[in-house]
């Protein structure tokens, strides 16, 4: 990885770093800002030479998520995305058993009751934050958890 001045990076433990310039004089090229305080790095985001630190640069990758739902059925494995909570109620069968909010993300996460990665491709749906994936006896146990306070 080289640092590039059109990149988001933080640090290995977290913090927010702000590049200033990425070609100032020296083997510490890359400059930046963290908690207003400057440090300097290798061209290759690396604190130290011969250790990794918490100082080392990670690039922060954007994400984006859009919001759907879906309405879920004990006999039926095929699945509409709805743009609203209104558009899939009008859209429901009788013999819905739940209608939860759908996140699609770019990023591979991991079902919260099969602990599967899920192709976010496809997608992976959210309850407080926490994915599970669409198998069939993921979303069996996503209706019977509803009361669980999951």
């Amino acid at each position: 990885m080289i640092i590039s001045m059109n990149k988001k990076y933080e640090t290995q433990d977290g913090r927010e770093v702000r590049i200033l310039c990425v070609d100032a004089e020296g083997l510490d090229s890359v400059v930046g800002l963290i908690d207003g305080v400057a440090e300097r790095w290798h061209p290759n985001g690396v604190y130290f030479d011969e250790e990794t630190s918490n100082f080392d640069l990670v690039e922060v990758k954007e994400t984006h998520t859009i919001i759907r739902w879906i309405n879920i059925y004990f006999d039926d494995e095929s699945y509409h995305l709805w743009e609203s909570r209104e558009k899939a109620d009008e859209g429901a069968r009788k013999d819905r058993v739940a209608c939860k909010q759908v996140c699609i993300m770019n990023k591979k996460c991991l079902c919260i009751f099969c602990r599967n990665p899920i192709n976010i491709k496809f997608w992976g749906g959210s309850i407080g934050g926490k994915l599970f994936c669409n198998r069939k006896e993921c979303l069996i146990k996503l209706s019977k958890s509803q009361g669980e306070g999951l």
